[in-house]
């Protein structure tokens, strides 16, 4: 398996970064784009590497948040009609702190640039070995932050619990392996999601732990010893305290995460 990361909050050397998450995943005979950064950085960093996104299969967006999804407008008018998974409730008006977070544009749209969407409601198969897993069940202490809000159906304003989030997981004879945009239901909750006996080959995106204190950023990396996994590539959410506690706890297993970057998981 291949993955290009097209976007994150650091780049590589020659490439452009932004606060956000982008990624090209080739697993079998699929071509994945997972999240689309907040502009058309993602393509600009897709070019430079060489990759021709026209051939996609599908496109999956993690959530409604526009440092995962407004760069569709590009993707879309880069690559013509395209298959788009999303969770229930994508579309409806998020903030955070107050300030408007949530898309650029109505479903309506994106649909007259060629995206045609699939609302995914369940835990669903979308390509063989290939799994979008959804509303985790929150069983850990693990909360979204409180400043996170989302308009319902009549357009009040509620605590946003991000059932929308979307998770890529890739099933190989090897392992396990996981894709998230934010992780705002929490790594711990997506993880206890899987199997503990389910052997996880990597965990490639963000963990959302940027504004957590050194204290919860301890239990979550001792909360994590739990799981079998060989890889950590925590990018965009996770924070440089995060990552630097991570490293401390796993050492090796904790790789970089940068734009223009390149992992291939055997």
């Amino acid at each position: 398996m291949k993955i290009w990361i097209l976007i994150n909050d650091k780049a590589k050397a020659g490439f452009e970064s932004e606060h956000g998450f982008s990624a090209l995943i080739e697993f079998r005979d699929k071509k994945i784009i997972f999240d689309t950064g907040q502009s058309d950085v993602f393509l600009k960093n897709a070019r430079k590497l060489g990759l021709d996104l026209r051939n996609i299969d599908a496109v999956v967006i993690s959530h409604g948040h526009y440092d995962h999804g407004n760069g569709l407008e590009s993707l879309l008018r880069e690559t013509g009609p395209k298959r788009i998974f999303i969770g229930n409730g994508f579309f409806n008006h998020k903030y955070g702190g107050g300030k408007y977070i949530g898309l650029e544009h109505t479903i309506d749209y994106y649909e007259k640039l060629g995206g045609k969407f699939q609302t995914i409601e369940k835990d669903s198969e979308i390509f063989d070995g290939i799994q979008l897993l959804t509303a985790v069940p929150m069983v850990s202490f693990e909360q979204p932050e409180k400043r996170f809000k989302v308009e319902d159906e009549s357009k009040k304003l509620k605590r946003d619990f991000f059932e929308e989030e979307l998770y890529l997981s890739l099933e190989s004879p090897e392992g396990t392996i996981i894709i998230t945009g934010c992780s705002h239901r929490g790594i711990i909750n997506i993880m206890s999601h899987l199997s503990k006996d389910k052997k996880i080959k990597a965990i490639v995106g963000g963990f959302h732990l940027i504004k957590k204190t050194d204290e919860e950023l301890y239990k979550i990396a001792e909360s994590l010893k739990a799981f079998q996994f060989e890889s950590l590539y925590p990018c965009h959410c996770t924070g440089n305290k995060a990552i630097k506690i991570l490293k401390e706890i796993f050492n090796s297993q904790v790789n970089e995460c940068l734009s223009g970057g390149f992992i291939e998981i055997r």
